[in-house]
């Protein structure tokens, strides 16, 4: 706001931090907890060079085709010394924030060395590359669940303008094919019970609609 000739002077204060670690790359792999043909994990293991012992906060985030992030870390104890901490994503988080199949890219790794009173910046590294081309398919799941579709349309059976009922299709994906007892209540805005329905249905492998 001078009219005249005037100096203005910013300050600030920067905090220089030796490189205790090195990251120099990582590996990927799929963890399946139960043996059941499905991934519970997808586990990125971060390789380090170490000069100063001690406990470290390990970060790394990844990045879906689609620029959706996923961001996890785990603290481990370091030798001096070449060493590598494991990273572990659940199946159930990358099928919600990710949602799209891999590869997917390890957008960001940081190590972070843990003090009594503080967390200090030590080595990070971006775009360090790929995991294996992971598909949604692969990830541990219910192996009977919604498919997030459906429809409903009201049914006038004497033409007076006025429905008569409500017919409710509901997207139903199964991984095994067989006949499943079902129920399912329909509710308003405050939660309250407006119908019940129960019952069985066959359903095939992959995509089928309940109707109700």
């Amino acid at each position: 706001a001078s009219t005249g000739a005037f100096r203005r002077t910013a300050v600030t204060t920067l905090r220089v931090v030796a490189q205790d670690a090195l990251i120099t790359g990582f590996t990927d792999r799929g963890l399946d907890d139960n043996f059941d043909g499905l991934f519970d994990w997808i586990g990125i293991n971060a390789s380090v060079n170490v000069s100063v012992a001690g406990d470290y906060l390990v970060t790394v985030i990844l990045r879906g085709s689609n620029a959706r992030e996923l961001q996890k870390s785990v603290r481990q104890t370091f030798r001096v010394g070449g060493g590598s901490a494991e990273v572990l994503f659940a199946a159930s988080d990358i099928i919600r924030d990710l949602d799209i199949d891999g590869p997917y890219a390890v957008a960001e790794v940081r190590y972070s060395q843990v003090t009594s009173d503080d967390v200090v910046p030590v080595d990070v590294r971006y775009d360090l590359g790929n995991t294996a081309p992971y598909s949604l398919g692969q990830l541990q799941r219910p192996r009977l669940r919604l498919s997030g579709t459906g429809t409903a349309v009201g049914i006038d059976f004497n033409g007076n303008s006025r429905y008569d009922r409500l017919d409710i299709g509901l997207g139903v994906v199964a991984d095994f094919g067989g006949f499943y007892n079902f129920s399912c209540s329909l509710t308003d805005n405050n939660g309250r019970e407006l119908g019940f329905r129960n019952g069985s249905a066959s359903l095939s492998v992959g995509s089928n609609t309940l109707n109700l």
